[in-house]
């Protein structure tokens, strides 16, 4: 029985194979899109025309060939633009495509003739933008601000639509309850006018969670003071709270936090109280001083 089972199943196998064989061997129909790549325009120039991104192409060829030709994801349609033209002709390209050669014959091209305007290409370096949305856990933050690498990029393109972009945006960046550094690449937001020395960049988000401190005591200095006087304030220190990630504020010291008063300040106050010039760390912030404004005495020897 199972002899008989095997012999029925080789048979229907041989069968099958014979009929796709004859099929195959037929002619046939199709029609496939592919990318539409523009090439050798004359030195120095480019295009901002609105063209088609994708070429349909209808092709006649044995059944074989056509199903061998499918497989194949990395056709696209050359048409090179030496000559300078504005009517392109998309026929006259076939010469340069030979894939589409080898027993295929084309009948349709869709759309068969493009029109260009030339431009001049304009190159310059721009800044890159991230473009993100970033939901953070509660009391985490951005303890620094965010940084690229690199941040800049070169494009070239047509002039008139180069001259206008002064930055370069990232493709979207979206997540959610984050408590965790960040450090990924990211690939730019591409116009297909447009050429760009690099395809993507380091985007680094350094993710804390968010605390304050309060620095207790620090000295309020008088800056350029004649050696003729002395200026007695009152008082004479502050209390300052802070806010930054929990690495930064950890290690933030009191003596790198600095409060100071230039004489010439005095000389043009009017309300008879100062109020300090308080300089933190970078990415350290200031959330309150206290006293906000001091009292003073001017004494001259």
């Amino acid at each position: 029985m199972k002899k008989k089972l095997f012999i029925i199943f080789i048979s229907f196998c041989f069968s099958a194979i014979l009929w796709i064989s004859i099929a195959l061997s037929s002619n046939y129909y199709a029609t496939i899109n592919v990318p539409l790549k523009l090439i050798n325009f004359p030195k120095g120039y480019t295009t901002n025309s609105n063209i088609p991104t994708t070429a349909s192409i209808k092709i006649r060829g044995k059944g074989w060939d056509l199903f061998s030709f499918n497989l194949s994801s990395s056709n696209e349609y050359v048409v090179s633009v030496d000559s300078g033209k504005r009517n392109i002709n998309l026929y006259n390209s076939l010469n340069e495509n030979l894939w589409l050669s080898s027993g295929k014959e084309v009948v349709e091209i869709f759309p068969n003739q493009i029109r260009l305007q030339y431009e001049r290409v304009l190159k310059k370096k721009v800044k890159i933008v991230p473009d993100y949305e970033i939901e953070f856990k509660p009391s985490y933050g951005l303890a620094t601000p965010i940084k690229l690498s690199p941040d800049s990029v070169v494009i070239s393109g047509p002039y008139t639509l180069i001259e206008e972009i002064d930055s370069v945006v990232t493709e979207p960046l979206r997540s959610k309850d984050i408590d965790t550094k960040i450090a990924q690449s990211i690939e730019l937001k591409k116009n297909p006018k447009i050429n760009y020395s690099i395809d993507e960049v380091q985007i680094d988000m350094d993710v804390q969670q968010i605390v304050d401190k309060d620095f207790i005591g620090i000295e309020v200095k008088i800056l350029e003071l004649p050696k003729n006087l002395d200026i007695i304030l009152v008082p004479n220190k502050i209390d300052v709270g802070v806010r930054g990630g929990i690495d930064l504020i950890g290690k933030l010291q009191p003596e790198e936090i600095n409060a100071s008063i230039n004489y010439k300040d005095f000389l043009i106050d009017t309300l008879d109280v100062m109020v300090p010039n308080v300089t933190v760390p970078e990415n350290v912030n200031i959330i309150n001083i206290k006293p906000e404004s001091l009292k003073f005495i001017i004494k001259k020897y």
